[in-house]
């Protein structure tokens, strides 16, 4: 018989749903290890998709939410600036 985790199930589940959405938001943080592939190659093309999709749905929010801004720089520019990485704020 297994040893019982010594995690609370609904404890890990939240730590892998942190996981992943935190690899959403941040390429650099790689594909979160509960994402099943057959291959390196394969998981990391299933996360790729689905960040992609993620990342879609929100700069169509964001256009959504800000259509004369959008008009104002262009598609172009306002795309490109959704794709930059947000800064914190300096305080002095």
């Amino acid at each position: 018989m297994p040893a019982p985790p010594t995690e609370p199930r609904a404890s890990r589940l939240a730590g892998s749903q942190q996981r992943f959405f935190e690899a959403l938001l941040q390429p650099q943080a790689g594909v979160p290890a509960d994402v099943a592939g057959a291959s390196e190659a394969q998981r990391l093309k299933r996360f790729s998709v689905y960040r992609n999709n993620v990342h879609a749905s929100l700069a169509a929010a964001v256009a959504a939410r800000f259509p004369v801004i959008e008009r104002l720089v262009g598609d172009e520019f306002f795309r490109a600036m959704m794709q930059e990485k947000r800064q914190p704020a300096v305080r002095t």
